[in-house]
This record gives structure tokens, C-alpha cells and sequence, in this order.
């Protein structure tokens, strides 16, 4: 979309109808986003801007798109001049200027503005991911994808979409095996947990998030300095988390985002569009699998059991065979004797006493 020539002329013509109107420059500046709605609900009501907004709301209801939580457009100060939601913000961004977000500047981290600290003023020159920042709707963390749009060679704004983090990874996992991502970019954020099967669960039964979750962090440096297998999730150790307070195997992946680096206005030197080389580039997000130790130990334990009572068994009808053949050992050799005892004493060793004609009588001392 930023490549169609259609689009960035419209994003032209937004900005020079703006640029007719003093009052409009002060939009550009982030400090004024608290000022008076008056000059910004002018600016909103620009014939080229509903048009633009048209365009905006257009790729929202898309079916042919990802599911998106927001598209927007902003100019060469970042400036917000049209923007789609799937949930309507408490406040429209039209007219306010978001140039400290990442997604516009293209830093780590977004800038905190005070009184005394100027706007930055840099810009992305190539699509970027950006720095997760909370859903103004449910308080769940959303990144914002974001690509320049060049006409002629000049920067004219940006086209940027959102994504909540929930919809931006499926995995098919339960109770017992899930996924977490985790944000290790350096940074303020560095190892807060942005996708949880918690943060599902509670937000079934609420509409925001509780602002503690954000204060949980993973430490990946501890978890490949153990080279340890067992994880604790911190989450664990919230109260709406007490399902999470176990042992857990772990296994990490980063994950990596691919895009076309093409010259800036998306044609060479002879005017023809070039797609550029396609790589892989490590985002500075982290997929974490958890699998519930206990659960994933148990068929060995039953194996175990099983073993130990075959083993048992085994051994008794071992002890069994042993004692009935000993039985038996014992009665032939039992008999044995006796026929050997019997053939000894000869042929009169077996005359009945009752038989015999005449007793002898003891001899005399």
C-alpha cells in the first residue's frame, strides 16, 4: 500500500493542504497534544484527509489483510492524519503527534518527552518493528509493524498497522504446554512477558489488564547461564497466577522478521520497481514453551510403577519355582536315602518283627 502510487500522492496532498493553515503546524509537535480541540477538529474535517481516512478504513475491513487492532497514517512529523481501530479508542489520535513512538522514529525505545526535551525528528527509512507499547482498550501489549512512504524520492509519512500480541501469535497448547513471548530488547522492556495464557484467562472475566502484570520480567541471560531445563514463571508469583506457581520445562527460540531491503523509493535506477533481498532478521522477540515438569515426568513415574510391580511379581514366582523345587530335591534325595539305607541291611532288613520264629536272647555279661 505504501508502494501504490495513488497512496502516497494522497498522503502528498493531505500534508500541502495542511501546510496552508498556520494553526496546523502546531499539531506537529507533541507537547501540544494536550491543547485545544478546535484547531484539530478542523484539521480532521480537510476534504483530502476524509479521503485519506476512507483509504485507512478501507484496509481495517479488509478481508484479504491480517487482523489488525489499528492502520494509520502519519506525516513527516509524525503526526497522526488518519487512522482505523477495530475497537474505538477513548480518544481519537487525529491531529496528535506520536514522532517519540518507535514506530516512528525507529529507535529501542520510545522517547519521554518533558518541557525542556525538543521532539525527535528522525524517521524509519525501511519497515520496522516496534517497541510493544499497552492497548489503550484492554492495556494488553500491541506492537505497531511500520514502513516510510517515499514519493519522488522524498520522505511523506509513514503507514503503520497494530497488532495485540494475543491475536499475533496462535499456538495450539493447553494447560499443560503453552507458549510466552517475551520481549529481550534492550531497553526499559527488556524480558517483559507480552503474551501469556494468563492474560487470556483474566481477560475473559475483565476488560484491562492489571498494569502489575507489565512489572514481571524473564530473565533469558540467567536461564542459558544455568543451562537448566527447570523454569519458575514469574507469573507464578502473582495471586491470579497461583496455576503458574510450578516447575516448568522450558525451551527458547527467537523470532526472526523478514522483509525486502530495496532502495528507499522502491524503483532503481531505471524506474523499475525492485524487490530487493529477502532476509531474516532477528526481531528481539523471544517464544518461550513451557511444558508442566510434573505432567511431562508422569508417564515415567507410571512406567516406573509398572516396572516395580512386574518386578515384584517376577521375583515371587522366581521364589515360588525356587521353594517348589527345593520340595521336591528335598523329598528325592529324602527317598534316596532310604533305598540306599534299605540295601545295605539286606534281605532281613525288611522281615517284620512279629514274623521272626524265635527271639535271641541278649548274651550274658
Amino acid at each position: 500500500m505504501a508502494a501504490a502510487p495513488g497512496f502516497r500522492a494522497l498522503v502528498a496532498e493531505v500534508e500541502e493542504a495542511a501546510g496552508r493553515t498556520p494553526e496546523f503546524q502546531l499539531l506537529d509537535d507533541p507537547h501540544n497534544n494536550n491543547l485545544q480541540d478546535d484547531v484539530r477538529k478542523e484539521f480532521a474535517a480537510l476534504p483530502q484527509r476524509l479521503e485519506l481516512q476512507a483509504r485507512v478504513e478501507a484496509l481495517m475491513r479488509s478481508a484479504d489483510l491480517p487482523r489488525a487492532a489499528s492502520w494509520f497514517v502519519c506525516n513527516t512529523q509524525g503526526t497522526h492524519l488518519a487512522a482505523a481501530f477495530d475497537t474505538q479508542p477513548s480518544r481519537t489520535p487525529i491531529g496528535r503527534n506520536f514522532s517519540y513512538r518507535t514506530y516512528f522514529h525507529g529507535g529501542r525505545q520510545d522517547v519521554s518527552l518533558d518541557a525542556s526535551q525538543q521532539a525527535p525528528r528522525q524517521h524509519i527509512r525501511q519497515t520496522h518493528l516496534s517497541a510493544a507499547f499497552p492497548s489503550t482498550a484492554t492495556d494488553a501489549w500491541k506492537v505497531a509493524v511500520s514502513t516510510p512512504i517515499i514519493k519522488d524520492g522524498q520522505f511523506v509519512g509513514i503507514l503503520a498497522l497494530t497488532v495485540e500480541l494475543g491475536d499475533f501469535m496462535k499456538f495450539e497448547g493447553g494447560s499443560t504446554q503453552f507458549a510466552v513471548l517475551v520481549d529481550n530488547r534492550p531497553g526499559a522492556q527488556h524480558g517483559v512477558i507480552l503474551q501469556h495464557p494468563l492474560f487470556n484467562e483474566v481477560l475473559k472475566k475483565q476488560e484491562k489488564l492489571p498494569a502489575r502484570f507489565s512489572k514481571y520480567r524473564v530473565d533469558l541471560d540467567d536461564l542459558v547461564a544455568r543451562h537448566s531445563l527447570l523454569y519458575r514463571d514469574p507469573l507464578g508469583d502473582d495471586e491470579a497466577g497461583a496455576a503458574y506457581a510450578k516447575d516448568w520445562i522450558v525451551a527458547q527460540a527467537p523470532v526472526f522478521q523478514s522483509h525486502d531491503h530495496a532502495v528507499s523509493d522502491g524503483r532503481n535506477s531505471d524506474g523499475r520497481h525492485e524487490s530487493g533481498k529477502h532476509q531474516h532478521v532477528d526481531s528481539g522477540l523471544v517464544v518461550l514453551v513451557q511444558e508442566d515438569y510434573e505432567a511431562a515426568i508422569a508417564p515415567v513415574h507410571r512406567l516406573s510403577e509398572r516396572l516395580i510391580r512386574e518386578g515384584v511379581s517376577a521375583l515371587l514366582v522366581f521364589l515360588a519355582v525356587v521353594v517348589a523345587l527345593w520340595y521336591f530335591v528335598q523329598r528325592m534325595f529324602i527317598g534316596s536315602r532310604s533305598a540306599t539305607k534299605r540295601a545295605a541291611l539286606g534281605p532281613h532288613a525288611t522281615t517284620s518283627l512279629h514274623k521272626q520264629e524265635t527271639l535271641e536272647t541278649p548274651p550274658n555279661d
